[in-house]
């Protein structure tokens, strides 16, 4: 029996340091012994890299430019499109309009779920714009997961 296919979408992943990048390695690291799993986030740069970093395939997409912390990496999409659909799961790492955006206009229909790592609060000016793609990528969500009871509770999606 074959592997399951997984991919890993967010914004960024290691060597960028941050809580949101290690849940992104732990997973995809620990995922690889049972699932053929890649990885697609935002680069830092203005260039798209295909790598191998600790034995999982990452696909940075070129940055054209970072706003409120957002990495605007257009090739994103097309990049989203092209991994995707030959994934049995994908995983998206909220928040990252980006991807979660690349993922509804991708027409992927295999299992997704979403890691909600935590709530818009820097950026929330922009959050009544951004709220309609947050819904629509959770009524799709096969599951979500979340790192504590109150990030549930605490959260008004």
């Amino acid at each position: 029996m074959s592997k399951p296919r997984v991919l890993q979408a967010g914004r960024v992943y290691p060597p960028s340091v941050g809580g949101v990048e290690q849940v992104m390695q732990l997973l995809s690291e620990q995922l690889s012994d049972v699932c053929d799993t890649e990885v697609l986030v935002a680069n830092s740069r203005n260039q798209t890299v295909s790598e191998i970093y600790n034995g999982i395939h990452v696909v940075r997409a070129a940055n054209m430019k970072t706003v409120w912390r957002m990495p605007i990496a257009l090739p994103y999409f097309k990049l989203f499109k092209e991994m995707a659909q030959d994934k049995d799961i994908v995983q998206l790492h909220y928040p990252y309009p980006i991807g979660e955006a690349a993922y509804l206009i991708s027409g992927y229909r295999g299992k997704l779920f979403v890691w909600w790592h935590g709530e818009i609060v820097r950026q929330r000016l922009v959050l009544p714009l951004y709220r309609p793609l947050v819904k629509a990528v959770l009524d799709r969500a096969d599951g979500i997961m979340v790192a504590s009871e109150q990030q549930i509770e605490s959260s008004q999606f």
